[in-house]
């Protein structure tokens, strides 16, 4: 599906996204999460975001209802329960967003004092540290479709 609407070379927004861990109920409501519920969000949901995050396409996506206290139709549609506690979703994708897709990386200059780093778009804190301990350090935004070049400069010896 996103290739099909990537060829209109626009950006591609998910909304209002909702896979609830609770059964449909009478009259187009829904019941309360369950058990094996959660354990289908927790499974469909990683797969459905990661999809979406290699798309070169996708920019957006909203999930509708971050939490089941509230959320329309008395669906179990969020990542935390109606008591706040966290359901399996949200473990599994904080695990991938902070962990799997967050950019760690380490390395030393070339001669030029030249590194190249690989990283996900977004906000990114670069710290540099010379041999003599001075360090510096400044936020960046790696940016889709940009040449994402960056310079720092350290201050004079003390």
């Amino acid at each position: 599906m996103c290739d099909t609407f990537a060829k209109f070379r626009v950006p591609i927004h998910f909304t209002e996204t909702t896979l609830v861990s609770g059964p449909r109920a009478e009259n187009q409501r829904w019941a309360a999460t369950t058990p094996e519920g959660e354990a289908a969000q927790a499974e469909y949901v990683p797969k459905f975001y990661t999809m979406l995050f290699a798309h070169s396409a996708v920019e957006a996506l909203t999930w509708w209802d971050f939490a089941d206290e509230g959320a329309w139709q008395g669906a179990a549609a969020g990542w935390l329960r109606k008591d706040m506690s966290p359901k399996p979703v949200y473990e599994r994708l904080s695990a991938l967003i902070k962990g799997d897709w967050w950019t760690k990386a380490e390395s030393r200059t070339n001669l030029a004092g030249e590194v190249g780093i690989r990283a996900f778009y977004g906000t990114h804190r670069l710290t540099a540290q010379l041999a003599d301990g001075r360090r510096a350090t400044t936020e960046v935004d790696w940016k889709r479709g940009q040449p994402n070049r960056f310079e720092m400069r350290l201050g004079a010896r003390q």
